[in-house]
């Protein structure tokens, strides 16, 4: 998924009653390179394009208090 082998620094699973969450840590906030990471992971999961991958900054969630919840999403 990560071709430099640099962006990659960890990754968490949530069960959740509603859903689960899958969370990929990446050191960039480079929208090609956490693009290009997340579509690499779509096709790791087999979750096809209907799956939406997003990314959020750690920075942007922290100012939210809460993980998702503003407009600073990428998309892959």
């Amino acid at each position: 998924m990560d071709l430099s082998g640099h962006e990659i620094c960890g990754a968490v699973v949530s069960i959740r009653k509603g859903a689960d969450r899958l969370a990929l840590w990446v050191r960039s906030t480079d929208e090609t390179k956490v693009t290009e990471v997340g579509k690499r992971w779509k096709v790791a999961l087999e979750v096809g394009d209907r799956t939406v991958v997003k990314f959020q900054a750690h920075n942007d969630a922290i100012k939210s208090n809460s993980s998702f919840k503003n407009n600073n999403l990428y998309e892959c």
